[in-house]
């Protein structure tokens, strides 16, 4: 599962950055907020309990979006539901917005994600399956 969200996604990116006006360096506001993302995906990640029914899994998605700033969509997949409460996506998100308030220019990562089925415990694992149109 945890492969999962390490693998690259088809994305259309736009990326530009500049620092806040107070900063003497440049500032990558998209490497800021991916980092930042994924530093609280591998907290909520560590040690996840085994699923034992298809109950223990739910949807999870973990964009942030930062008024005109910043936009990182992603897609849903499915976690035992221990991570999703530890992710805590609102704490997560303010977070980032926090870090990149001030920023001239922006970030916009919109993946290009497949629908996927219903969430379900898999020989301990929570997965989905794509969804056939």
């Amino acid at each position: 599962m945890r492969a999962l969200y390490l693998l690259p996604l088809f994305a259309l990116t736009a990326c530009l950055s500049e620092g806040p006006e107070d900063a003497s360096a440049p500032f990558d506001v998209c490497s800021t907020a991916l980092t930042m993302q994924h530093e609280a995906l591998d907290m909520a990640m560590t040690d996840p309990p085994a699923c034992v029914g298809d109950s223990d899994c739910v949807p999870f998605s973990m964009g942030v979006r930062c008024e005109e700033v910043l936009n990182i969509g992603d897609c849903t997949r499915a976690v035992h539901r221990v991570v999703a409460e530890r992710y805590d996506a609102k704490s997560v998100n303010e977070r980032i917005c926090k870090a990149v308030r001030g920023s001239e220019l922006g970030c916009d990562v919109s993946p290009l994600c497949a629908a996927i089925g219903p969430t379900v415990c898999l020989a301990g694992e929570c997965t989905t399956a794509p969804t056939v149109r």
